[in-house]
């Protein structure tokens, strides 16, 4: 998905940045460690969710491998419309539900300019 950034702002963690974007029918907030990539208000990436890592990294300023966290109880009382994707820690929420991703599997999140 494109996504332009409409807001980044920083985090209550020393080189944590919260960038905010929309994208055609989505709403994405996610953690910008500083260290590792950056990202621009007004400028337009794209989030590629996969299931296998991509041939060459040269494009990306991110890309990292994590799961779609769940609470199952709440999903149990009144599922969220939302999908939190987690990174080893970094953060990625997008709103609506990102339908076609399942639990507990492996998928590889990876940034690039437009």
């Amino acid at each position: 998905m494109t996504v332009t950034i409409t807001s980044v702002e920083p985090g209550n963690i020393k080189g944590q940045m919260i960038a905010e974007g929309k994208a055609r029918g989505y709403k994405v907030k996610f953690d910008v460690i500083t260290s590792l990539y950056s990202v621009k208000e007004g400028e337009k990436y794209v989030i590629e969710l996969r299931s296998s890592p991509p041939r060459s990294l040269d494009s990306y300023v991110f890309c990292g491998h994590g799961y779609v966290v769940q609470d199952i109880l709440q999903e149990l009382r009144e599922p969220l419309n939302v999908t939190i994707f987690s990174v080893w820690g970094i953060v990625f929420r997008f709103e609506p539900r990102i339908e076609e991703l399942e639990p507990e599997k492996k998928y590889y999140i990876c940034i690039r300019p437009a």
